[in-house]
């Protein structure tokens, strides 16, 4: 397997990790007495949506990688492949830990999250 595709297999791990972590901490926010609370998931509305899109760019790497390994074994991965792959992935990592875009305006930032 290309080299690429084994280190984005590491950071797809820590970026599912993060994931988690991020989903605990909202689901201390939005939880009373055991169960989701209507109430404090609209007070926390912004971080219920940005964990949503937290997972969809999780999504979106695991996607990605899914594709390189695809191409991998197909048609042998390089050149504009790796390329492409070395963008995607490296911008939507970098959105994970610098901040996710939720909309034009709307950024969710992992302290936001306590993280």
């Amino acid at each position: 397997m290309n080299v690429l595709i084994e280190r984005a297999e590491e950071a797809l791990a820590s970026a599912r990790k993060f994931e988690s972590e991020v989903k605990s901490h909202v689901l201390d926010r939005v939880v009373s007495d055991g169960r989701l609370s209507g109430k404090l998931a609209e007070t926390e509305q912004r971080l219920v949506h940005g964990t949503a899109w937290i997972s969809t760019t999780v999504a979106a790497l695991s996607a990605l990688k899914a594709w390189a390994i695809q191409v991998d074994e197909t048609e042998g991965f390089a050149g504009i492949d790796e390329l492409v792959f070395q963008i995607g992935f490296g911008e939507y990592l970098a959105q994970l830990v610098h901040g996710v875009a939720m909309s034009q305006n709307e950024i969710v930032r992992p302290l936001e999250l306590g993280l």
